[in-house]
């Protein structure tokens, strides 16, 4: 499998991933981390292997289900913050 090597500061956005963030803000996610797991990121070699598009692809997929699920999760919390204000309002009355 054929690979390159890259610096931190080369990494294309589109070879990190396809998302609506800025370069800068992934580069600077990628630079915490590597200082959490004790690399230098300015000389941290990053491999890439030839099959970083179909992994690109999965990400896109992936990230096209979070934000539906996040839409439908938001619309779930909408839903029962309105039933339980309801009960609420149901149950406060009982006691007046």
């Amino acid at each position: 499998m054929a690979s390159r090597r890259v610096l931190l500061k080369d990494l294309k956005k589109t070879e990190i991933v396809k998302s609506t963030e800025k370069k800068s803000v992934l580069q600077q996610r990628l630079r915490d981390v590597l200082h959490q797991e004790g690399e230098d990121p300015d000389t941290y070699l990053f491999e890439m292997d030839e099959d970083i598009k179909s992994v690109l692809r999965n990400m896109e997929n992936l990230e096209e289900k979070m934000l539906e699920n996040t839409g439908n999760l938001k619309k779930h919390l909408e839903e029962k913050i309105m039933e339980n204000s309801g009960n609420l309002e149901k149950n406060v009355g009982k006691f007046w």
